[in-house]
């Protein structure tokens, strides 16, 4: 079926990085990266090197894009309940963007799909880091995803939450005898073999910043837990806001937004909903240039191919089985867990100097075309958008290549 309205991949334009068929080869490991200490969960589920990885439920871009219609969700669009989102030309360049996730693992298999711990080879954005060597590919793709799109391509959240919530489980269960890290074993086995996008959610609206969550005239202003069943699951309201690329994944890992303390004990909560759980509301954000989409014309669209995609997420009574339970007001790990997701996530903002790359090539063209290639001051705008493109790719490298294994085996 046609992938948004546009060409065999859904790309929309020329220059479609779509192969004509799955291929998912192996990756080569560099020597010299210490791996998953052996005593730890993690090395106990790696996927054996020499052995062959098997295929996941979702490969090819246009499988993907498919994957998010006839969902039911509840969208508003400019003030508008929408019904199919996916091609809405407001919409449509978020998901092309993240649909190029799905290329890149087909035109790059070693940078773009990794082997996890379930032995699928799935999007190296699921894996959960076994090795300074894993952080490193992840900013590789990172750099190399912002040059193909010029854009947030929305996947980076959820693949710090993955990594984050891992360790995090794992010093839960050891701490206060609960069972979140084998529940978020099995999520995230279930993830790897449908090879599905999963989502972020972490900041809150807050309300009044002087005050905590339990202080706020309005509850709700944080995400928490309104009830807990006898079966160990939970119903959410709250509200989550600026949510990076929530309507273009499957699931989303709700997350607390900062340390609480024992009086918010109902704010402190983790868990996996699916993106078209009963009860939530997602308000479309604004993108700039976004109305020229609607304009009908072919030029002055900015980056017409690809686009940025945020929401404002409301939870009203959302029902979480236990099973996808990860924090049940454990206050004393939300300090930690929110710590571990920022030092993955500003390493992940490596990100824009992928798109300083697009930036840059696009500033030494238009001078080239107005005959100012030479001037010195253009020489020096052009130089300096180069620097900031290679510290910022030099620091997230250096913080990549000094990873060091957390208790559960993964990297951080």
């Amino acid at each position: 079926p046609n992938g948004g309205g546009c060409g065999s991949c859904g790309c929309g334009t020329d220059g479609c990085s779509t192969s004509s068929g799955p291929r998912l080869s192996p990756s080569t490991t560099a020597a010299g990266f210490p791996s998953t200490p052996a005593d730890t969960p993690l090395a106990a589920l790696s996927w054996p090197k020499d052995r062959p990885a098997q295929d996941p439920e979702i490969i090819l871009a246009e499988a993907y894009i498919e994957s998010l219609r006839h969902r039911n969700l509840k969208v508003f669009i400019q003030g508008e309940e929408v019904s199919e989102f996916v091609d809405h030309p407001i919409v449509w360049p978020s998901v092309n963007a993240l649909a190029e996730t799905y290329r890149l693992a087909q035109d790059n298999p070693s940078l773009g799909s990794a082997i996890g711990f379930s032995g699928v080879r799935m999007s190296r954005f699921l894996h959960i880091c076994e090795s300074p060597e894993d952080l490193v590919l992840q900013s590789q793709m990172q750099r190399e995803m912002g040059r193909r799109t010029g854009t947030c391509f929305q996947r980076c959240v959820g693949q710090d939450a993955c990594n984050a919530m891992w360790s995090t489980t794992f010093d839960i269960d050891r701490q206060c005898g609960t069972s979140y890290h084998g529940r978020f074993k099995d999520f995230m086995t279930m993830a790897q073999r449908r090879n599905i996008v999963i989502g972020g959610a972490m900041t809150d609206v807050k309300g009044d910043r002087n005050l905590t969550p339990s202080q706020q005239e309005d509850p709700d202003l944080f995400c928490r837990i309104v009830r807990r069943r006898p079966d160990g699951g939970i119903v959410l309201r709250g509200c989550k806001a600026h949510q990076t690329g929530t309507l273009n994944s499957h699931w989303m890992i709700v997350m607390p937004g900062g340390k609480l303390d024992k009086a918010d004990k109902d704010y402190a909560v983790a868990c996996a909903i699916p993106i078209e759980a009963p009860g939530i509301t997602y308000i479309y954000g604004r993108q700039s240039c976004d109305l020229r989409a609607m304009e009908g014309s072919e030029i002055d669209q900015g980056n017409a191919k690809y686009g940025g995609q945020e929401t404002l997420v409301i939870f009203e009574d959302v029902e979480v089985p236990a099973e996808y339970v990860f924090m049940d007001g454990e206050v004393d790990f939300t300090q930690s867990l929110v710590e571990r997701f920022t030092a993955y996530h500003r390493r992940s903002y490596i990100c824009k100097a992928g798109l300083g790359d697009v930036m840059l090539g696009a500033a030494a063209t238009v001078s080239d075309y107005n005959g100012t290639s030479k001037a010195s001051h253009v020489k020096d705008k052009l130089v300096e958008i180069a620097y900031l493109n290679e510290n910022i790719a030099g620091t997230a490298l250096a913080a990549s290549y000094g990873g060091k294994a957390t208790p559960s085996g993964n990297f951080l």
